[in-house]
């Protein structure tokens, strides 16, 4: 069984639309602010920024006074 502790929901930015849209995606965690997406079917209609199977740093995040984790870089352009 899987802990819900190593897995938790970030929302990763889709690309080429009109307005800011985030899709929720499952990733596990790496460490503080770091997850892994977890490999998954991503739609033929979507372009995600980021790809299942890649690291990301996450931040925080709220919309409608709900708070979320939203995948902002990869640890490669933090170091860039």
């Amino acid at each position: 069984m899987v802990s819900s502790s190593e897995y938790k929901i970030i929302h990763v930015r889709l690309l080429d639309e009109p307005v800011p849209v985030w899709r929720p995606v499952l990733a596990k965690e790496i460490q503080k602010n770091e997850y892994q997406i977890v490999e998954q079917k991503i739609p033929d209609y979507e372009e995600w920024e980021f790809k299942p199977g890649q690291i990301v740093q996450v931040e925080n995040a709220s919309s409608d006074g709900e708070s979320y984790l939203r995948a902002i870089s990869t640890p490669e352009n933090l170091s860039a």
